[in-house]
């Protein structure tokens, strides 16, 4: 069976890992400014996805709540599937701010495909704060031949 796999672009290791948690742990979320607001460490998250194999091939689900459908580029190059958005918070968004916990203002995620994964044919659908994406795989037409020996 082929595998449906991420593609990650940050290299980590266990000990880095250990740092920011260790960092964050120990680290003040919140600091007082002048105005009696309270400034927060800021987060970016990336998105999590399910990767589900069905009986027509493989849906991909990325929980990204509060975007509308049109903000996802969605691009296909080299067999490797990306998802994104490029946006940027309102000045308006960005002064009312007390505290930030997460921020899905940019991200972009990317999975190899699996082998036979039918491009044109892939769909999605966002709704609820999720993106489905359903990535068909081409069925295999084996016709069986008898050949006469000579």
């Amino acid at each position: 069976m082929s595998l449906f796999y991420p593609v990650s672009n940050r290299r980590s290791s266990i000990f880095s890992e250990f740092d920011n948690v260790f960092n964050d742990f120990f680290s003040s979320t919140y600091r007082p400014i002048k105005s009696n607001k309270f400034k927060s460490i800021s987060y970016s998250t990336t998105p999590k996805a399910n990767v589900m194999h069905t009986d027509e091939g493989y849906r991909l689900d990325l929980a990204a709540p509060g975007f509308s459908k049109n903000e996802f580029d969605i691009n296909i190059e080299d067999n490797v599937l990306t998802v994104g958005i490029n946006g940027e918070d309102t000045k308006e968004y960005k002064e009312s701010l007390l505290r930030r916990e997460y921020s899905y203002t940019a991200f972009s995620r990317s999975w190899t495909l699996p082998e036979g994964a039918s491009t044109k044919n892939i769909s999605a659908r966002y709704e609820a704060g999720i993106l489905s994406l359903f990535i068909p795989i081409e069925k295999e037409h084996r016709i069986s031949t008898k050949i006469d020996v000579e």
